[in-house]
């Protein structure tokens, strides 16, 4: 299932003509996720369904091999997707945006090979009749992470997870990490990435497995303003929570704090700033 104007999740994103209740219940045991700092971690079987990992938006695709550059002065620490979106198609999608938009997306720690299945599946399916040869060569092409583009709709089926350790269930032995990025290629926190993606879904997702094993109704997303009105950019906050512990961080180049995983009611401070006030989505 892909769509030109939604968005969907990273997994689990129902075949075409399945009931996604059904869909998901099969994911049961075969599937676990994790926020792990700036990272969205999964870890599946080696199912061939289970393992697909999706475009989340409407984009252009490139392959980035293991130490090639992958955004800012970052090299792939392990083969990975990027998957460049255009913000303001997010920003019409999303309506009232508070918080930064999402506009890349990085799959870490992809299988080459089921890439190079998977677009040679896209591109036939596309352009019809093309000979063997051209299209294994369209393919290589991408997969020397030369800078070629893929245009990838929401919800395609874009790689695999790769043979992974650490999981927390028996039996999942592939693994993958994603990552989110705004327009300025700073990293979106995860549980904020997914809470956004989550209301622009192009399917049910009650009962998504993904949902289920990372808690994004936590996740706090606040505009933060000096005195004056300006962003407060790359500013140090410290979070008070009701349990009495205290979480410390810096808000993104736009204002904005983002954290997940809260419970309960929370306040806030800045350090050193004689006055500011928020915006929460």
């Amino acid at each position: 299932m892909s769509d030109l104007t939604g968005s969907a999740l990273p997994v689990a994103v129902p075949t075409d003509g399945s009931d996604p209740a059904s869909f998901y219940a099969g994911f049961t045991g075969a599937f676990a996720a994790a926020l792990d700092g700036d990272r969205v971690q999964v870890w599946t079987t080696d199912d061939a369904i289970q393992r697909r990992l999706h475009a989340v938006l409407r984009g252009a695709m490139r392959y980035v091999d293991t130490n090639q550059p992958l955004i800012g002065t970052e090299n792939a620490t392990a083969p990975t997707l990027v998957v460049r979106t255009w913000p303001q198609t997010f920003v019409a999608l999303r309506g009232g945006l508070m918080s930064p938009p999402i506009a890349v997306v990085t799959y870490e720690g992809i299988d080459p090979a089921d890439v190079a299945a998977l677009l040679a599946d896209r591109i036939a399916d596309s352009l019809g009749g093309v000979a063997p040869s051209d299209l294994a060569g369209m393919v290589a092409t991408f997969t020397t992470g030369g800078g070629s583009l893929v245009l990838v709709d929401a919800g395609a089926p874009i790689a695999g997870t790769v043979t992974a350790t650490g999981a927390p269930l028996a039996g999942l032995t592939r693994g993958a990490s994603i990552r989110f990025w705004d327009a300025e290629e700073q990293p979106v926190e995860p549980g904020a990435a997914l809470a956004l993606l989550e209301p622009l879904s192009i399917v049910d997702l009650t009962g998504h497995p993904l949902l289920a094993a990372v808690d994004v109704d936590g996740t706090l997303t606040v505009l933060c303003y000096d005195e004056n009105g300006a962003p407060l950019a790359n500013a140090a906050y410290t979070l008070y929570l009701a349990d009495g512990t205290t979480l410390s961080g810096s808000t993104d180049a736009g204002g904005t704090l983002s954290q997940s995983g809260l419970q309960g009611g929370w306040a806030v401070d800045f350090p050193g700033t004689p006055g500011f006030y928020l915006d929460e989505e």
